[in-house]
């Protein structure tokens, strides 16, 4: 299928389914009272105030023009001083990150929104084209000079690392006007590919009955039923899905051999900061230590067995009785989200504080996610408080979870931006980025169960904590094997429908999942709920790497607490101005290697699983 053939698919079918600068040290605060098993949630509506943005859509939008035309003019030549290319490359992303800001809250709220999409489009090509000009203008300026230049001028100096990628990214540039065709069409096209995934995914199918409820109820045959019927659903919606996937894999294969890459996976992973043989060498490491995998599958069945009597434990009993869960609402989150971040310092508490503020205007949310773009995301402009997009908030402790990890996004890049970091340096690898908003999880869940009522609700919350942990270095590690799997098999001729790429998901999986055959088989579209597959693709082995990055910042936040949060609001300020293990070495030490950090990661799992079996002993 070529570009032009995969663009009418799309065509075919999206017709057919028609933060506060302070000392910065750790500070105690009252533990909440938890909510109860039956307390009911509440609506939860919130805006955030776009007017501190721009002043109307038509501002935004003129803002957006001005700065196409600005970034198309913008060619330093080779007589224009390092500090007046950074100078004029850091005012363009400033004014970015504000369109920015506006239009991806403007277009996230409605998916209706064609104008504002297209207008979320242009900026993100923009981004892409102002980086791009940056490093052409550093790629024709020897790294010497660099240097030179930086002797004589510290601002230059934080830099540096910009000048370095630059350097090493000229073997994989695409020529100008190659790279012009992939902003204006190639891009916006995979984009397309994204949206029409989100919309496939929402339309009701015929006979298909809402079975959400059925999850946990009592009755096991109809626990099945649902389960069943779920996959069978993601199964009607298979081809179009494989249509979409397959496309962007041959997409992303071409892109990736024009700039010189051997294949879609290498090239995606640079892009994120990393490389093939890293991540392959993670990747095994996980692999190596799968035996700890099945002993928390085997806890996990040990528990639901004594829970229900049920010895053969299949998927569909994950969530048997699992009803007593609590309810959380608005007003919950602003008093238990500051008590949970307490290890991270006054400074970071009352940001956090701030952003949930009822009165800030922050927020963005609603009750049930209608034509709302599902997910969450933090927006930031340097000069204006950050804000935090999230698509719906229903109380569960997953939504609590997710306004935890995505505010921990908003706090980071507000901390940076109150240290007055540049914007060039306000983005960085990903596994780093990530890591900062795990954190948040693990501690949000370390403290729910540290002021547990009974032993039962902190048996839920470990529980909790140690399901994430195991989810971002395991789970992670398994979507980002199938992920490239997928990719190699599809470039190699093997992968050409819904039926291969099934076949090729339930090989993937059996190597990591406890589940026999035929429960594999029923799963087998599980790559087809793989959201990021289709809106980022490789953008999954990231949380591998920020959820071992975040266990060992957790287990150092444990270890030296009179420190730990000193040390951590420098590293948040800071920004990106330097490799993940040079950042992260006033954190964990010297000579840290990204792919070593497992070591840590798999013992503090292991420990945490020791205190669940030792909270359980008087339960059962």
């Amino acid at each position: 299928m070529n570009l032009l053939s995969f663009h009418l698919a799309l065509l075919r079918a999206a017709v057919a389914f028609g933060v506060l600068p302070v000392a910065a040290t750790a500070t105690a605060v009252d533990a909440p009272a938890l909510p109860g098993p039956s307390a009911p949630a509440m609506s939860a509506r919130a805006s955030i105030d776009l007017s501190r943005y721009f002043a109307t859509r038509e501002a935004a939008l003129a803002e957006l023009d001005a700065l196409q035309r600005e970034v198309d003019g913008w060619h330093p030549d080779a007589s224009t001083t390092f500090a007046a290319v950074f100078d004029a490359a850091e005012s363009l992303a400033r004014r970015a990150r504000r369109v920015s800001a506006y239009v991806d809250i403007l277009a996230a709220r409605d998916l209706d929104d064609a104008a504002a999409t297209q207008a979320r489009n242009r900026v993100d090509a923009l981004g892409d084209q102002l980086a791009r000009s940056l490093d052409d203008a550093l790629r024709v300026r020897p790294l010497a000079a660099f240097d030179t230049a930086a002797a004589g001028d510290a601002r230059l100096a934080r830099y540096r690392h910009l000048a370095t990628d630059a350097a090493a990214r000229a073997a994989h540039a695409l020529p100008p006007d190659a790279a012009k065709l992939a902003d204006a069409a190639i891009e916006p096209l995979l984009r397309d590919a994204w949206t029409i995934h989100q919309r496939v995914e929402r339309l009701p199918l015929q006979g298909q009955a809402d079975g959400a409820g059925d999850a946990k109820a009592a009755d096991r045959a109809t626990r099945e039923a649902a389960w069943r019927r779920r996959w069978q659903a993601t199964q009607a919606r298979a081809e179009v899905d494989a249509t979409l996937l397959l496309g962007i894999a041959r997409t992303r294969r071409a892109l990736a051999q024009a700039r010189g890459f051997a294949d879609a996976p290498s090239a995606g992973y640079v892009e994120r900061g990393l490389d093939r043989v890293t991540v392959e060498r993670s990747l095994a490491d996980v692999r190596a230590h799968l035996a700890l995998y099945g002993r928390y599958h085997a806890l996990r069945a040990q528990r639901i067995r004594a829970a229900t009597g049920i010895d053969d434990v299949r998927p569909w009993d994950l969530d048997a009785g699992s009803d007593t869960s609590p309810h959380f609402t608005l007003a919950d989150v602003r008093t238990i989200a500051p008590a949970a971040l307490a290890p991270l310092g006054r400074d970071y508490v009352r940001a956090f504080s701030a952003l949930l503020s009822a009165d800030a205007h922050r927020l963005d949310l609603a009750d049930v996610l209608g034509r709302r773009e599902a997910g969450g995301f933090s927006v930031s402009a340097p000069g204006t408080p950050a804000g935090l997009y999230v698509a719906a908030f229903g109380g569960t402790l997953g939504d609590l979870r997710v306004m935890l990890h995505e505010g921990g996004h908003a706090i980071a890049a507000q901390i940076a931006d109150d240290a007055g970091t540049p914007s060039l340096l306000a983005h960085g690898p990903n596994g780093l980025v990530e890591s900062y908003a795990l954190l948040n999880e693990f501690l949000l869940y370390d403290h729910l169960a540290r002021h547990a009522r009974t032993p039962a609700e902190r048996e839920r919350y470990l529980v909790a904590l140690v399901d994430d942990m195991v989810f971002q270095v395991f789970g992670s590690a398994e979507e980002a094997t199938l992920e490239q799997t997928i990719h190699n098999e599809a470039a190699a001729g093997r992968v050409r429908s819904a039926a291969d790429l099934d076949r090729v998901t339930t090989s993937v999986r059996s190597a990591f999942e406890p589940w026999p055959a035929d429960v594999l088989h029923a799963s087998s579209s599980w790559w087809a709920t793989k959201r990021l597959y289709y809106q980022d693709p490789f953008y999954l082995v990231n949380y591998l790497y920020a959820g071992v990055i975040a266990i060992n910042l957790y287990a150092e936040a444990k270890a030296h607490p009179a420190t730990f949060a000193t040390r951590y609001h420098a590293l948040l300020a800071r920004g990106y101005d330097a490799p993940t293990e040079t950042l992260l070495a006033p954190m964990l030490g010297d000579g840290v290697a990204l792919d070593a950090l497992g070591t840590r990661a798999f013992e503090v799992i292991g420990a945490k699983l020791d205190a669940i079996d030792a909270v359980r002993q008087p339960l059962h």
